[in-house]
């Protein structure tokens, strides 16, 4: 993917961000067809927003972003590219909980089964945060959006991917939920492939991704604390990265804060790390007010817990209270 920040002047990267984010069709699609700027670049290549992403994220404050992401669509925009976080722009779209925004990208080769933020898929996500919300408002509403599960079912979305925390989209309850449950019951009936996420994340910073992905499928349960040591480590600072990333920290109290000294005494016990560095790395995570952004200190945290796991490979077994 193309980077803007090598295609446009620093003010003029600035006023098409702006532009972008505002919904200015014309601008925007003036700079893009001039300058033959790539419909899916992105802003910068640490956060990985693209243009379709950034355009969406301005939808409740812009002038004519409905216009804006149609002709980004007819262009080329891919929806299903990831942010950092994992978000695609189809996934904002969901977020925003409009339905004609919804419908509207239904049409363009979206991903049902693609994962994001806590691990739900777009087809889970749309059920708990938009169908959840809005079967409440009237049947007219409560019929589009099971229109949108039913097409999502017809591409293959899998209602038993879980999420980080276990469940799925075939677990999760609503009291408006008996009409999902007859779509469920259709489409199994129907026998639809599963459609096959991709991974359109931007590459991660990790040196030991495969170890991480190890000490995470063995040792981390799906609900509760790890057994082991590198497995409470891992979920420990995955925990404090989500609720930084995802909630902002609006619900961090001392339970977060207890996981984050854990790790930082732990880490030091083991006596192979920089102490100092271990302190400097771990207090940002402490501010409930100031949640920790960027994936630089989490990374570091997870290459550490992997450090562990290769030179102490059999587990490590800990008292869980």
């Amino acid at each position: 993917m193309i980077n803007l920040e090598d295609v446009l002047p620093p003010d003029e990267l600035k006023s098409f961000n702006y532009n972008v984010f505002r919904g200015s069709f014309e601008q925007v699609k003036e700079v893009i067809e001039t300058q033959n700027i790539d419909v899916n670049s992105v802003f910068d290549k640490e956060g990985n927003e693209t243009i379709l992403a950034n355009c969406l994220s301005g939808f409740e404050h812009g002038e004519d972003n409905m216009q804006l992401t149609k002709y980004l669509l007819d262009n080329g925009a891919n929806p299903n590219i990831q942010d950092k976080y994992g978000n695609s722009a189809f996934h904002y779209a969901i977020y925003s909980k409009n339905l004609e925004l919804i419908e509207l990208m239904m049409n363009y080769n979206i991903e049902v089964n693609q994962k994001a933020e806590g691990g739900y898929t777009t087809f889970f996500a749309f059920l708990k945060y938009t169908y959840a919300e809005l079967a409440f408002k009237g049947i007219p509403l409560k019929k589009r959006c099971l229109v949108i599960l039913e097409k999502m079912l017809a591409l293959g979305a899998d209602i038993d991917i879980k999420s980080s925390y276990g469940s799925n989209a075939r677990t999760f309850y609503s009291p408006e939920l008996a009409s999902v449950l007859a779509l469920y019951e259709k489409f199994e009936e129907l026998s639809i492939p599963k459609q096959k996420a991709s991974n359109l994340r931007p590459p991660s910073n990790l040196k030991y991704p495969k170890v991480c992905k190890e000490i995470w499928k063995k040792y981390v349960p799906s609900n509760g604390k790890s057994d082991t040591v590198v497995g409470e480590l891992l979920r420990a600072i995955e925990k404090l990265r989500d609720e930084a990333q995802r909630n902002g920290n609006g619900n961090y109290h001392n339970m977060h804060k207890s996981l984050a000294l854990y790790i930082r005494d732990t880490l030091i016990s083991y006596k192979m790390f920089d102490e100092k560095e271990i302190k400097k790395d771990i207090k940002p995570l402490t501010y409930k007010t100031q949640p920790y952004l960027d994936d630089d200190i989490y990374d570091r945290f997870c290459d550490r817990i992997a450090e562990v796991y290769i030179k102490f490979p059999d587990p490590i077994y800990r008292n869980k209270n």
